[in-house]
């Protein structure tokens, strides 16, 4: 009898990921608005694993580092996408997605909720007993831009 490490049916396990925005970010003497955009790179692939682990990010409020608890959504502008398509289609700052424009407030905050789950459908038990050992990666940046310039 074969036996399978992996999840037989989808699951989902929540993983926050929460931006705190403070006057530390920009220069001391004054605050700007600025756009803060989260995209991926480095993506490792293994076997196709990379076609079946399906991550979701929403923007939003509540929450904290590693507790979703109270988190409210309030924009998905990146859909649940294969890793492999977040690599090809947001991989910069340019095409990424969920930006968090800040007014340049000290103390602003932004949350973002990450999950992601393991896509079995279409598979067969053999198939997925192939990805036994399988491992993929993929680094997710947030980046901040300001087009003001720093005074001295």
């Amino acid at each position: 009898m074969t036996t399978s490490a992996l999840p037989r049916s989808p699951s989902r396990t929540w993983f926050p990921v929460r931006l705190a925005r403070s006057a530390s970010w920009l220069p001391p003497s004054r605050t700007s608005p600025a756009k803060c955009g989260p995209y991926t790179q480095n993506l490792i692939t293994s076997r196709g694993l990379e076609d079946r682990i399906l991550v979701d990010l929403e923007q939003g409020t509540g929450g904290s580092f590693n507790d979703c608890t109270g988190f409210v959504p309030t924009a998905n502008t990146v859909p649940e996408y294969p890793l492999s398509v977040l690599a090809a289609q947001n991989n910069s700052f340019t095409n990424g997605g969920s930006v968090w424009q800040t007014a340049g407030t000290p103390g602003e905050k932004q949350s973002y909720r990450v999950t992601y789950r393991f896509d079995v459908s279409g598979m067969s038990q053999d198939a997925i007993n192939a990805l036994q050992g399988a491992r993929v990666g993929i680094d997710l940046v947030w980046e901040l831009r300001s087009d003001d310039s720093p005074t001295p």
